[in-house]
């Protein structure tokens, strides 16, 4: 992934839609490097500065994986959204709340750890400042 992963940074119009095509896979393990390889702020690599100012590039591929049952591609499209608040909330914000209409597991699990910074933010607001992403979902609110 570290060798690759400088090239799709450099050229994510022409990237995204093979990363696309991986995320169809029938493999776990290629589904979340195509994940991976564009977390906005990866931990192993360089950021995506175009990803951190503009999360929507990636959306096509999130679609793709937004109900995995890989439990460790779960972890990475959390873990990328979770990235992606860093810098743009409102964005994950809204993409979570979308996501969370679905009655599906794997989803509702990647929507609890894409929200984990913005909902530790929150916490440190006093009740009444805290905003509830999830008023028709109250059991994504019991972690708090």
């Amino acid at each position: 992934m570290l060798a690759v992963r400088p090239h799709v940074a450099n050229d994510l119009r022409l990237a995204i839609p093979v990363l696309i095509e991986l995320a169809g896979s029938s493999n776990p393990n290629i589904r979340r490097f195509a994940v991976e390889v564009t977390r906005p702020r990866s931990v192993w690599g360089a950021h995506i500065d175009d990803l951190k100012a503009r999360p929507q590039i990636a959306m096509g591929l999130l679609n793709c994986v937004q109900n995995d049952p890989s439990r460790y591609v779960q972890l990475a499209v959390g873990n990328w959204l979770n990235d992606a608040s860093k810098s743009q909330p409102r964005w994950v914000q809204e993409v979570c709340a979308n996501w969370a209409i679905s009655d599906a597991k794997e989803t509702q699990a990647i929507v609890r750890r894409g929200l984990r910074t913005i909902r530790s933010l929150e916490s440190d607001q006093p009740p009444s400042r805290r905003r509830r992403v999830y008023a028709n979902k109250p059991e994504l609110d019991a972690g708090r």
